[in-house]
């Protein structure tokens, strides 16, 4: 398939370098013509003038853009006729959003949203477990994702990265995945609480912390804890039930389990990186897109969860992107 990634900052530049690695024809367009050149140049592919001559010579789009672009550069590919997989978030506003989806549907093309914790292997086994009820129902869950927003790109200042964009950075559009993941687990949910904090340490307008209270349709109660302002990073999800005990510890790769009498059952460690689950993702939105199939995380789907969110931000009484 002939692939083009518009935006070829870092998770452009990684979508880019898996297309050819899956043995794809990649070209990638970026504004800066000089990125471009560099990172197409890196990975094997072919740099395009413009986002209108990269959409003319692919059959499927990753959109890696600027997260405020998501909208407009997700509009030119469904336009265009292409597939598309648009990273996270999937966009700061619902606004529009629902009339592109149907605009694609109408072509046959296949959207989705790059969700990449969903191919984690992790939690592929508790996916399993929980469909099928093995220890049970799960009443609660909750999930941790935390991190140093000034570590993550060393030599670049934060506070003139997207992250701290009040409208549209913060720890709860970042930390999308961990939202994600527990309507991947246990099903769509509304927003029952949310609060967030800023300015606690971090010199930044958008939220550094942030707490929801998700209620799932199947009875479920999660918590999501986020945070850009802790040290040592800590990215766990733990699902509770009369059953036992699941834990899922993303960056360890392992998924451990207790039973009722608190005595482990399972320790499962499981191999490969982190980068494999982002070639696990586009080979998956690849094959749904040829095969005319759903990809793991659909658009509509990913629509709501992004409902969910807008929800959890007002509550919180974060600025709305686009308010004035």
């Amino acid at each position: 398939m002939r692939i083009a990634v518009l935006g070829l900052g870092s998770i452009g530049a990684r979508h880019l370098a898996n297309a050819v690695a899956l043995g794809h024809r990649a070209v990638g367009f970026d504004p800066v013509a000089a990125q471009a050149e560099a990172v197409c140049r890196q990975a094997g592919a072919t740099p395009a003038g413009s986002r209108a001559d990269a959409l003319a010579q692919c059959d499927a789009v990753v959109v890696a853009s600027p997260s405020a672009a998501h909208l407009a550069d997700l509009a030119a590919a469904v336009d265009a006729g292409r597939h598309a997989l648009v990273e996270k978030p999937f966009a700061h506003t619902a606004e529009g959003l629902g009339a592109i989806l149907d605009r694609a549907e109408a072509a046959g093309a296949t959207v989705a949203v790059a969700q990449n914790l969903r191919h984690h292997p992790a939690v592929e086994r508790a996916r399993a477990l929980v469909e099928r009820t093995a220890y049970g129902p799960v009443l609660a869950a909750v999930a941790v994702g935390a991190s140093y927003l000034p570590d993550w790109r060393p030599g670049q200042d934060y506070r003139q990265g997207y992250a701290a964009d009040p409208q549209t950075g913060g720890a709860i559009f970042d930390w999308v995945h961990e939202i994600d993941l527990l309507a991947h687990l246990l099903g769509p949910f509304a927003v029952a609480g949310a609060t967030a904090q800023a300015g606690r340490c971090l010199d930044m307008a958008a939220e550094e912390n942030a707490g929801l209270l998700l209620r799932h349709d199947g009875g479920a109660l999660s918590t999501v804890l986020l945070s850009y302002a802790t040290r040592p990073p800590l990215r766990r999800t733990t699902l509770l039930g009369p059953g036992g005990r699941i834990e899922i510890d993303i960056p360890g790769r392992r998924l451990t389990i207790l039973d009722a009498a608190g005595e482990p059952v399972e320790d499962s460690a499981f191999g490969g990186a982190h980068a494999d689950d982002y070639r696990a993702e586009l080979a998956d939105f690849v094959a749904a897109a040829a095969a005319g199939r759903p990809p793991r995380c659909p658009a509509r789907e990913a629509l709501a969860i992004l409902g969910g969110v807008l929800a959890a931000r007002r509550l919180a009484g974060l600025p709305q992107a686009g308010a004035t």
